[in-house]
């Protein structure tokens, strides 16, 4: 009997576990899916391209290299969409098997501009599922929205976005959320360029044909980013056509420049190169209303290779210089000139993990010959090495780990003659290294939440001190037509210009490094927002931010001898709420764009409001497609009166001239401006309407674009600033002009 049950009861065991093993065995492991989207035209990659499997919640946005990848793909065959903005939707039919990682990749065919529900579809997928705060999209649409203001450029536009605030007409110069000039990190394919500017600050040094794409970040930075407190713009420059050789010209009132693409020989490919060179410093002339004998250049090369379908080298360069030669020998030179170059590589290890590396070297020089004259000679010089690599891992897709780090070798030369006549040079290097790790939780279409910490570690001289910058970023998708946004951040900055912002136009910048006794600039961000898509052509995003600076260091204003020091360090903060509203359909393109904005600093127990405080500002954007080729484009800006220190009174100062032959007893001293209490006063409200108006017709295979714009299309006087020597009111740009042709082939 005993037998008989230790017989049933062996039995029923080994039944239970070829039953399990079955199961088991029925539970197949899953695969992956991964590939790149690109154009199917000129083969150019498509970033942030949505790949969707039809009938599951699984897919995702594309990087911006048009990488995808979707782990956790149960065994069976789908229907796999691939759309972008702009672009036909292309399904396949894919088979993913147990186990592996099913390679993919689409090739997107332009639409007319008539298919309005294609055009939409890629775009509001990734806001969708997106968990950054504060970040806006810059693609070629939305560059040639803005009217030329003598060239179309990049910051121009960020200007036009909520949050950015600028203070002149002239220059491109641009502040957000209340922070500093130089408190914008500026990337070109991962390359740090630390004067983005053409003489002046007229405009950016960046050509907008050779952009693919921008992100501006004003707030909920991810921990890959550091070193700057106030905003990341990162550009990334077309990869050039792997198809055909083609070609790009264009000519306006003060440059000219061309563009040369084509695939790479012999291996799958392509290259760029494209050079822009002014020629009539006349317009100038009139741009900021003084003689200018400015001549100025800028270049890129690319290549990329592929070595799969998902696995990419890459290479950059660029250059650029500025010159300004007076002819009077009283009147000095100035020179400006930008280097830099970089390596990038992309790869996917297993089904699970994507690695990003970058290396570059960046080079900036800027030189002052003063010649006769009465200005002092000057030199600062950047050179920066740098180094990325960052590891995301989708084992847990949809949730992802990141983990990466970061080492940076600046140096930085600083040449001055003091008031003294000695001559004072700075020459320092530094070491900044970072590591960080972030982890993000991903429900699509309920909530997404990332949560990372960055530790930064800087080396100058003797001195070791490192940083912890903690990041949080959520989303919270309340109804289907409503999402809930958040985002804590904190920030710090080693290196920093030496320059006064309130200076009218910058002539010359330095970057020196912060030194002891003083600590590295720091910043806490927090966004909350929320945002409604009430309709497939309109979105609406409402945020209110805070932002609290610790440790700003700046010019020591109360120096009154050598014993004082030279900087101090002071605090702020900023807080504001923004409004952005788009409209997009087949024929039109808007937003408007609405800041209200505060902004404080102190020093030495003394507050005050920056010169880019503005209380009011709106920007109204717009694009018409008219039919037939033609476009008509418009920016109108409103701003309240920013911050100026009025001049409330004059004396006779008595310089002490001659003080050793005693000619000084009968001077009756040099005219000295009294200032009243700083940026306690305010200038009237500006508002400019650019307009633009332009035709592109097709010969064969060319494509002619002829653009006529007009800056400040009604006049308006807007002032810029008050001689105090004079008294004289100086305007900003006046009705003003321009036109461009351009030739694709």
């Amino acid at each position: 009997m005993a037998e008989r049950c230790l017989h049933r009861n062996s039995l029923l065991v080994a039944v239970l576990l070829i039953i399990e093993a079955h199961t088991v065995s029925a539970q197949r492991e899953p695969g992956a899916l991964q590939g790149v989207v690109s154009d199917s035209t000129s083969g150019e990659t498509l970033p942030f391209a949505n790949v969707v499997i039809e009938g599951t919640n699984l897919g995702g946005a594309a990087n911006g290299d048009g990488f995808y990848l979707i782990t956790k793909v149960p065994p069976g065959t789908y229907r796999v969409a691939a759309s972008y903005v702009g672009y036909r939707i292309i399904v396949k039919n894919v088979t993913i098997r147990e186990g592996t990682a099913s390679r993919v990749s689409f090739k997107l065919p332009p639409v007319p501009i008539e298919l309005e529900t294609v055009i939409k579809t890629g775009d509001r997928f990734r806001r969708e599922n997106e968990t950054a705060v504060s970040m806006h999209a810059v693609g070629p649409q939305e560059l040639g929205m803005v009217p030329a203001a003598v060239e179309s450029d990049v910051f121009r536009v960020i200007r036009a976005l909520p949050g950015v605030v600028s203070t002149s007409d002239v220059t491109a110069q641009f502040f957000v959320r209340g922070g500093a000039g130089d408190q914008n990190l500026i990337l070109l394919d991962g390359m740090t360029i630390y004067n983005p500017f053409h003489a002046l600050s007229l405009f950016s040094i960046f050509d907008t044909d050779i952009i693919k794409y921008a992100e501006f970040q004003t707030g909920g930075f991810g921990v890959e980013h550091g070193t700057r407190l106030s905003s990341v713009l990162n550009i990334v420059t077309r990869e050039g056509n792997r198809n055909r050789v083609a070609g790009r010209g264009s000519a306006s009132f003060l440059a000219g420049k061309a563009m040369v693409e084509g695939p790479t020989p012999l291996v799958d490919g392509s290259w760029m190169i494209s050079a822009r060179k002014s020629y009539l410093d006349g317009t100038l002339r009139k741009f900021v209303n003084q003689r200018l004998p400015l001549s100025f250049y800028d270049a890129v090369g690319s290549g990329t290779l592929w070595f799969s379908q998902t696995r990419k080298f890459s290479f950059h360069v660029f250059a650029s210089g500025d010159d300004i030669r007076n002819a009077s020998v009283k009147e000095p030179n100035y020179r400006w000139r930008n280097r830099a170059f970089g390596l990038s590589y992309t790869q996917p290890l297993s089904n699970s993990f994507l690695v990003d590396i970058t290396f570059s070297r960046s080079f900036f020089r800027g030189e002052l010959e003063p010649k006769e004259s009465n200005v002092r000679p000057s030199l600062s010089k950047v050179e920066d090495v740098y180094f990325y690599t960052n590891l995301t891992s989708f084992v847990y897709y949809p949730n992802e780990l990141m983990l990466g780090f970061m080492y940076r070798l600046p140096s930085f030369t600083f040449s001055v003659v003091n008031g003294a006549g000695f001559p004072v040079q700075i020459n320092e290097g530094i070491a900044e290294g970072a590591m960080w790790v972030q982890f993000k939780w991903e429900k699509p279409g309920k909530y997404g939440f990332e949560a990372g910490l960055r530790l930064n570690f800087n080396f100058l001289l003797d001195n070791f001190e490192s940083t912890y910058e903690p990041r949080i970023n959520g989303r919270l998708t309340l109804t289907p037509l409503l999402t809930l946004r958040a985002g804590f951040g904190r920030h710090h900055q080693q290196v920093i210009t030496v320059t006064n912002e309130d200076d009218v136009i910058p002539l010359f910048e330095s970057w020196i490094p912060v030194r002891s006794p003083f600590l590295p600039e720091e910043a806490d961000h927090y966004v909350l927002g929320i945002e409604s898509d009430p309709s497939e052509a309109v979105s609406l995003s409402v945020q209110g931010y805070t932002k609290r600076f610790r440790h700003l260091v700046s010019f020591n204003r109360d120096k009154v001898d050598r014993f004082d020091p030279d900087f101090v360090q002071g605090k702020g903060e900023s807080h504001g709420v923004e409004t952005l509203v788009r409209y997009t359909s087949a024929t039109y393109y808007w937003w408007v764009a609405y800041t209200l904005g505060w902004a404080s600093r102190t020093e030495n127990d003394r507050s005050y409001a920056p010169r880019y405080d503005r209380r009011h500002t709106l920007n109204v954007v717009g694009l018409a497609k008219l039919g037939a080729g033609w476009e008509v484009g418009l920016r109108w800006e409103l701003g309240s009166g920013l911050p100026f220190t009025q001049s409330v009174g004059f004396y006779d100062r008595i310089t002490f001239a001659g003080a050793f032959d005693s000619t000084f007893v009968n001077e009756a001293g040099a005219p000295y401006t009294v200032l009243g209490a700083r940026n306690e006063s305010r200038l009237p409200v500006y508002h400019r309407l650019d307009i633009s108006l332009s035709k592109e017709i097709t010969i064969g295979s060319a494509k002619l674009k002829a653009e006529v714009a007009i800056v400040n299309a009604y006049d308006r006087r807007n002032v810029f600033y008050f001689n105090r020597a004079t008294g004289e009111r100086i305007d900003q740009l006046p009705f003003f002009p321009t036109a461009t042709l351009s030739v694709s082939l």
